[in-house]
């Protein structure tokens, strides 16, 4: 089977398929299975642009070079336009604007200046970032994840996928079928290596983060992608970090004190991680930038 990033969508065989699937999984009685199927479809044919299209998943270290070298451009750049003097400034100038309304372009150099260098400290929610791997294999993790979320959500069942010898092709789990059946038209990955792509990224994402993951030397900010309630304990996940965080009484209450106890509320939201002297990792209010004129001397 040729391997592709095009995907336009399920044929009405396949969805059946994915139905099916989840039927035999326990799909609540209260489903909405064309919303549920319009959610799937979407998510799969935008993971598989974004594997496509260049520059939608970013690796860090070469962003970082990338913007670097366009700072260094743009200072180049202005030191040039300094070096012209005043009268061939002003002609370039001129030629940005009409009569009367003439434009600085040392102003305009030093503003892309400032917005290249504050790109280069803050994450870009325009892109898929990842460490490793090609664009194919980061869409292949975003697409397992998403419809492990689909399958518990839409069923209440915990996921679970596992290595079973006796299985058709080596796997098995409460959710296996159901994302065989999503992924195997999408084609990121061959049909016989899928299986093992599956169950690898199911352990990522059922991993439970601990210290270790954090930096204990510094508070780690970190924004809520989903709660979920899961072994008698709500769990969170976040969109910077792999795995889950099971929330104790005191974490909990600390997110429930900072964005109340609406958990539809808390998605998006920011707060902070530290590991503390006991090596438990605890829950804090991110640090905001006050907006308070300071007082006067």
């Amino acid at each position: 089977m040729q391997l592709t990033n095009h995907f336009d969508g399920y044929t009405k065989e396949q969805e059946k398929a994915i139905y099916q699937a989840l039927k035999e999984a326990g799909l609540k009685a209260d489903a909405d299975w064309d919303r549920i199927l319009f959610v799937i479809s979407t998510t799969m044919v935008d993971l598989c642009e974004g594997a496509s299209v260049p520059g939608a998943v970013a690796y860090v270290s070469t962003k970082k070079e990338q913007l670097d070298d366009f700072i260094a451009a743009l200072g180049n750049v202005r030191q040039t336009y300094e070096e012209l003097g005043e009268r061939y400034q002003w002609h370039l100038d001129d030629q940005l604007g009409p009569p009367g309304h003439r434009l600085n372009l040392l102003e305009a150099l030093d503003s892309a200046l400032t917005a290249a260098q504050l790109a280069a400290t803050k994450p870009n929610p325009h892109v898929h970032i990842q460490e490793t791997g090609t664009a194919r294999n980061h869409a292949m993790r975003l697409a397992v994840t998403s419809l492990l979320a689909i399958f518990e959500k839409t069923t209440g069942i915990k996921p679970t996928v596992y290595f079973n010898q006796h299985a058709a092709d080596g796997y098995n789990g409460s959710c296996y079928k159901f994302i065989v059946a999503c992924l195997a038209p999408v084609r990121l990955v061959a049909r016989k290596q899928l299986g093992s792509n599956i169950l690898s990224e199911y352990k990522k994402w059922n991993r439970a983060i601990t210290a270790s993951d954090l930096d204990k030397d510094k508070v780690t900010i970190v924004t809520m992608q989903s709660v979920e309630y899961r072994e008698e304990k709500w769990t969170l996940r976040f969109d910077e970090l792999e795995g889950c965080l099971p929330l104790d009484k005191s974490n909990f209450g600390a997110i429930c004190g900072l964005y109340r106890g609406d958990l539809d509320e808390w998605m998006g939201q920011k707060i902070a991680l530290c590991v503390d002297h006991s090596g438990s990792i605890q829950i804090l209010a991110p640090i905001r930038k006050s907006t308070k004129s300071p007082p006067a001397a």
